[in-house]
């Protein structure tokens, strides 16, 4: 029997002057037409009528919800401000990362210090996806972990309890040691300096 699949609904962009209203709103938290008017005001001119107006259409397109305080609507954003970014990158690009980076960096002239700050971003990535690929060796269902976890040096001590390091490479100063309890299925790690002759467990 299949079983229908869960899709986010269609996102639809804002328009220039519906991103407007949303900075406002991620700003407040939540907030009243007058309260996004007043804030608009500060910026340019405003008519509360046409804010009322364009944060009624903004529900309609799925981009903010309110509720009722009274006889005034509290409006709030339906997305954050990271989550609206990365589903309409994601919608333009269609999840290809690459293509991302290398259309922001060709439609602006990076300076140094973004270019270092994003050679640092992917260095953390990279890191934390080597992490994730070698822990979810340990939770292998047709192996039971045991041939995986000898596999990135590890062992059975005579609790039943699996004992291994993660080492990023030969030349790391520390490595994650982790203990697998499969008897209470629980998990726990530390980190440890590595001596000059430090090998497996």
């Amino acid at each position: 029997m299949n079983r229908p699949t869960t899709q986010e609904p269609a996102l639809s962009a804002p328009s220039e002057r519906e991103l407007e209203l949303l900075k406002i709103l991620w700003e407040l938290g939540e907030g009243s037409v007058r309260d996004v008017n007043d804030r608009l005001s500060e910026r340019r001119e405003a008519a509360f009528n046409t804010v009322q107006t364009q944060l009624r259409n903004m529900e309609e397109k799925g981009l903010v919800t309110h509720r009722a305080e009274g006889r005034t609507f509290i409006y709030r954003p339906l997305y954050s401000r990271e989550q609206m970014s990365s589903r309409l990158l994601h919608k333009v690009f269609d999840g290809a990362l690459d293509q991302l980076v290398l259309s922001m960096l060709r439609a602006k002239d990076a300076s140094d210090a973004e270019l270092e700050q994003l050679e640092r971003l992917i260095g953390e990535a990279r890191q934390r996806k080597q992490s994730e690929r070698k822990l979810s060796l340990s939770r292998d269902p047709k192996t039971n972990g045991k041939r995986d976890l000898r596999e990135i040096r590890g062992g059975t001590d005579e609790d039943g309890r699996y004992r291994f390091t993660l080492n990023p490479d030969e030349t790391a100063q520390s490595s994650l040691y982790v203990v697998v309890d499969a008897h209470h299925r629980r998990t726990s790690s530390s980190t440890r300096m590595l001596s000059p002759t430090a090998s497996g467990v």
